[in-house]
């Protein structure tokens, strides 16, 4: 008996020391970014977490049969997430795309199945983890992360390009990004660890060095995060000191704490006037911090949220109990897509989140999920107050935490979560239910009932005999193993194929490209709408290199049209997407004019379908219009083509490229000066040229007309954008059809220092402008 109970005791130990390995080395998943992977700051991370709770979850079953003291036990907590947990599968369910709410995509590594991951390691963390030398270890484990990542950030902003076998990326960017690979998302994981710092710090169970370690790495934690210069999460950290100096100031009971947050405040105060006056005085403050310092509300970043956030608000109201169904915010940005846009960030314009948690939740969940959302906050709130209430001795503790929920819920009003946000989350969680489990009492007829349904789950287990365990060991393996694979473990293989297909699809020759595109559909149907936008992308491109053999072209799209239908199918409502296809169907269609018209015109409605249904869903996306004015041309129907390109203008009266389309569709129509005026209007409203061929259709017009100012002025923004030397040469010649002989051979020197391999044409050119000939364009 007594060897059977030391082996019990053995394996229990076992367990719980795979368990906290687990735990341990997951805070370290921020670290992570490997270049091998499509999205390299964000699926690794994902991966490696998953993978460590499920190994996690295979040990924690045994040793709850093993040992009852393991098993959770009821917290107010574990309820609010499990109220948010079934709305957030109702939400999923009644919402735009059940698939895509529970798997996520690559970009994000969000959904349901990451979540569980995250709900399911709170309960083992709070349940495994029961000394304060357990906490304080996790804890510190994710400080010593944020350390490595602050000198990560600190090393991108000195220029350093590698260290050892370490590549370092995105240097000399002015703001550090870390691994994390974006600012404010390496902004509130570093706020996170400020404040796992703080709690390591004030515990007195641990020795004295361990204590002043915490201290000294918070130093840099603390510079890296001022230096990420992201406003909404410094606001949040500014509210959370104010309620930090606030709560010892009226909760404290001891006099000495409350004059020493006191002093640590006015120094506070003191340290940020001056940054402030130093910002614009001295380079060094001015690079590093002067953003922190500069909000204008004209300021792109934050009008675009405002644009966002009143998408978010109107969607809310359409949407208002259950919403549209988590990870689907774009359906709601497109519906209630501002052309604003456009103006703002360009060509892109394809936001997935709110970029304001509140309104995020409230949008994609409804009434009910936000209230859910909301709750866990409360209860978060309540837990802490309540052990501050009744210890007093841990009020500076439930302090440190309350501020910083506060900041974190203030700098979430500007951003949204990332894995590496949820996964200090999940450790903050946790700590809160290891820590106030004792503290949480009430004789409330709904606490009793919720504690009494628990209290029966948790008896269950103690029927089944803890010699049983191998049986809970077998079951937890054979259900977490084939989840592991299809989660995980395959997608790592999906991702590596796809990503490789992406980066060598110019390289290699075509029917390959096309083969693993069938082995990525055939591995796994994970992110399907992006893997369908690239082979959209990739076959629309090489159609028009003119490289493709016939038989390659129409084997190519048979394909295409195959996944891509069953793609749209599962995404019916993703703008990007039918946009995407529709512009790979109108090259086919065009290419196919010449070869089998009457295939073309299939072809072409097809994309007339897809198109207007994009128009559709987004009803000011300017760039789905463009596509199915586009449409119309091909297919010869100008009068269609130009009416919707009309009612483009009007939606936004100031994209420049609507006008350069008109310019065309009224050029092919006929329609010469009203094609010349809505070219004027494009330039004049800042057409960008990506290359000469864009402004050949208007200046065949022009020159057609003798119009020599117009075209001079038309070639001379052409070279500005391209810096192209045959662009400059046409500058020449139409200075030299103009009469200005000086003008068009300074022009013409200026060609070779654009492309110096024009040189025999420039020397030509400039004989013939000295004698007097006839001169033509250069370089056509």
């Amino acid at each position: 008996m007594y060897n059977t109970r030391m082996h019990q005791v053995a394996i229990e130990k076992f367990f719980v020391w795979v368990i906290k390995a687990c735990l341990g080395l997951a805070v370290f998943a921020p670290l992570l970014l490997a270049a091998d992977y499509f999205f390299p700051a964000i699926f690794p991370k994902a991966i490696y977490f998953r993978i460590l709770i499920e190994v996690a979850v295979v040990a924690y079953v045994p040793l709850a049969i093993l040992a009852p003291h393991f098993r959770p036990r009821y917290h107010s907590v574990y309820m609010a997430l499990a109220i948010f947990v079934a709305l957030v599968l109702l939400t999923s369910l009644a919402g735009e795309n059940f698939s895509y709410s529970f798997w996520g995509n690559y970009e994000r590594m969000d959904g349901i199945f990451s979540w569980l991951h995250y709900w399911v390691a709170i309960v083992i963390a709070a349940s495994v983890l029961r000394s304060r030398r357990d906490w304080m270890v996790f804890l510190s484990c994710s400080i010593i992360a944020a350390f490595l990542m602050s000198w990560y950030g600190f090393l991108q902003r000195f220029g350093v390009a590698s260290i050892g076998p370490i590549t370092i990326y995105e240097t000399n960017l002015g703001r550090i990004t870390g691994t994390i690979g974006n600012p404010a998302f390496l902004a509130v994981y570093l706020l996170f660890n400020v404040a796992f710092g703080l709690l390591v710090i004030i515990e007195r169970s641990i020795p004295l060095w361990w204590r002043i370690a915490a201290g000294a790495a918070l130093v840099p934690i603390f510079i890296a995060y001022m230096m990420t210069g992201v406003r909404g999460a410094f606001v949040g950290f500014v509210a959370s000191v104010v309620v930090f100096f606030t709560g010892t100031l009226f909760w404290s009971t001891h006099t000495r704490i409350r004059r020493r947050v006191g002093q640590g405040f006015f120094v506070f105060v003191i340290v940020l006037a001056l940054l402030y006056g130093m910002v614009g005085q001295n380079q060094w403050v001015t690079q590093n911090f002067g953003r922190l310092f500069s909000i204008d509300l004209s300021d792109s970043t934050i009008q675009t949220r405002l644009v966002s956030w009143r998408g978010a608000v109107t969607g809310f109201k359409d949407n208002f109990l259950l919403g549209v169904g988590p990870q689907k915010f774009d359906v709601i940005f497109n519906q209630h897509f501002d052309p604003a846009f456009y103006q703002l960030v360009g060509d892109e314009t394809w936001w997935d989140r709110a970029h304001n948690m509140v309104l995020e939740v409230a949008a994609t969940m409804g009434i009910f999920g936000l209230l859910a959302y909301l709750g866990i906050g409360a209860v978060l709130l309540y837990s802490l107050w309540h052990m501050g209430r009744k210890h007093v001795e841990h009020r500076i503790e439930a302090l440190i935490i309350i501020s910083f929920l506060v900041g974190y819920f203030i700098q979430n009003l500007f951003v949204f979560d990332t894995i590496s946000s949820y996964i200090m989350l999940v450790v903050l969680l946790a700590y809160v239910v290891a820590r106030t489990e004792e503290s949480v009492a009430s004789n409330g007829v709904f606490k009793q009932m919720l504690t009494g349904s628990l209290s029966q789950l948790r008896e269950f287990l103690p029927h089944i005999s803890s010699t049983y365990w191998q049986a809970g060991l077998v079951v937890s393996f054979g259900i977490m193993a084939p989840i592991a694979y299809t989660g995980n473990i395959n997608l790592l293989r999906h991702n590596q194929l796809f990503l490789t297909n992406l980066a060598y699809a110019n390289i290699q020759p075509f029917a390959t490209t096309i083969e693993n595109y069938k082995k990525i559909f055939e591995l796994s149907s994970f992110d399907s709408r992006e893997v369908g936008i690239k082979l959209s992308q990739y076959m629309g491109s090489w159609a028009l290199s003119g490289q493709l053999t016939v038989s390659e072209l129409q084997s190519g799209y048979v394909f295409l049209i195959s996944a891509l239908d069953q793609i749209v199918a599962q995404n019916p409502k993703d703008v990007r997407l039918l946009l995407s296809y529709g512009n790979s169907l109108n090259v086919y269609g065009e290419l196919l004019k010449q070869k089998d018209a009457n295939e073309a015109m299939r072809i072409l409605q097809k994309s007339e379908r897809i198109l207007s249904e994009a128009a559709s869903l987004g009803v000011a996306r300017q760039q789905v219009f463009h596509s199915l004015a586009n449409t119309y041309l091909i297919m010869g129907d100008d009068e269609k083509g130009i009416s919707v390109l009309v009612k483009t203008a009007e939606i936004n009266p100031n994209n420049p490229a609507t006008y350069w389309l008109l310019a065309f569709a009224y050029l092919q129509d006929g329609q010469t000066e009203l094609g010349i005026q809505a070219a004027d209007a494009g330039i004049a409203k800042g057409y960008s040229f990506r290359s000469e061929a864009q402004a050949q259709p208007v200046a065949a017009a022009l020159a057609a007309q003798r119009d020599w100012e117009r075209l001079l002025r038309l070639y001379q923004k052409v070279v500005s954008d391209t810096r192209s030397g045959t662009a400059q040469a046409k500058v020449a010649a139409v200075l030299a059809q103009m009469g200005r002989k000086d003008e068009a051979i300074a022009a013409a020197e200026e060609v070779l220092r654009l492309d110096p391999s024009l040189k025999g044409q420039v020397d030509d050119f400039i004989q013939k402008v000295n004698s007097g000939n006839t001169v033509d364009f250069i370089g056509e």
